[in-house]
């Protein structure tokens, strides 16, 4: 069998996935947005409201990257609503949703799901491939944006996780290029010189030795470019399944390996590494903080959270007497205070 780079495997078989008519995406795999509950989705949107409810602007823009179903924004554009219902405010009407996703099946599904929004708000939809470096080539977006729009706040729910990314693994002081085979076999390959840049290589060396590191660069590529277009004082929510704290390498190495990638109906995914990227946030001078997804919620909610015990993935008010680690993190890229 033939054994090519991960970033090849994710970005042939990804394209193929969101691009196809017949992807069903949560017949495949659950994500928080999908939830019935929806408590990560109503407190980003409580989140959201709080700090713009007693602004004067006319309008507030907000684009989502990566839309799946189109549940992610239909939770929080109704929790938007329903805050505005209770507190006899009216945010929802001066808000401009954009929907972008690289697939146009993916987005005339979503932009149908929230197509009653056009009753309170603006909905507007682009295609867009957050994979490209060369964002001018990135889509119909790039254009509508270049200079011309800024965001009251970008949202992404596990979209970066799905972007292709090398992966690397350190064995002593010498690091390889992980390549794999259409059953997700791994086969090690030496790097190139100067594949890997000062930070990367800093950062490889720092974790332990013989766990396969993604080195998720479309991610931060696409991560750096989209925040350029934030407002002051605005910021950029990254929810997605990945690593940052030391607990999350307190499993054996090869147990790592085995589930740092996994394949959902042909679909690739990889963890996304919040270590590197916080790292490349910090080079570039931006302002980032990384907290596990559940914080997050349970900061917002003001309620001690549990994982749920449900099929779908959700927290709970039932709180167990162990503390459960889901491995999904909250990226907050900010512009400014």
């Amino acid at each position: 069998m033939a054994f090519k780079s991960l970033f090849d495997r994710m970005g042939e078989l990804n394209s193929a996935y969101y691009k196809s008519p017949k992807t069903k995406i949560y017949d495949d795999f659950l994500t928080y947005a999908h939830s019935e509950k929806g408590m990560l989705t109503k407190a980003n949107a409580t989140d959201f409201y709080s700090r713009v409810k007693n602004k004067s602007q006319s309008q507030f823009q907000i684009i989502e990257i990566g839309v799946g179903n189109g549940a992610f924004a239909k939770g929080f554009l109704d929790e938007i609503k329903e805050l505005d219902k209770k507190n006899s405010t009216a945010v929802a009407s001066k808000i401009i949703y954009t929907l972008a996703d690289f697939s146009k099946p993916v987005l005339e599904r979503a932009k149908k799901f929230n197509e009653d929004f056009q009753n309170h708000g603006k909905l507007n939809s682009y295609l867009f491939d957050a994979s490209l470096s060369d964002c001018k080539l990135c889509g119909e977006f790039s254009d509508k944006i270049s200079g011309l729009v800024t965001y009251d706040l970008i949202r992404c729910n596990e979209l970066f996780s799905d972007l292709p990314s090398q992966l690397y693994v350190k064995i002593e002081d010498e690091i390889f290029l992980v390549y794999f085979d259409e059953k997700l076999s791994p086969q090690l390959q030496p790097t190139v010189m100067g594949d890997l840049s000062e930070l990367e290589l800093k950062l490889i060396h720092s974790l332990p030795n013989g766990y396969f590191i993604p080195i998720n660069r479309s991610a931060a590529n696409s991560i750096s470019f989209l925040s350029n277009h934030l407002k002051k004082g605005a910021f950029m929510d990254i929810f997605d399944y990945g690593f940052y704290l030391t607990r999350d390498f307190d499993i054996p190495a090869d147990m790592w390996n085995l589930s740092i990638v996994r394949e959902y109906n042909t679909q690739w995914t990889v963890d996304l590494n919040f270590i590197y990227l916080a790292a490349l946030m910090q080079s570039l001078e931006k302002s980032s903080s990384v907290q596990p997804q559940k914080d997050y919620v349970q900061k917002i909610t003001g309620k001690k959270l549990s994982l749920s015990n449900e099929k779908s993935l959700d927290y709970s008010l039932e709180v167990s007497e162990f503390e459960e680690d889901d491995s999904f993190y909250h990226l907050r890229v900010s512009n400014g205070v």
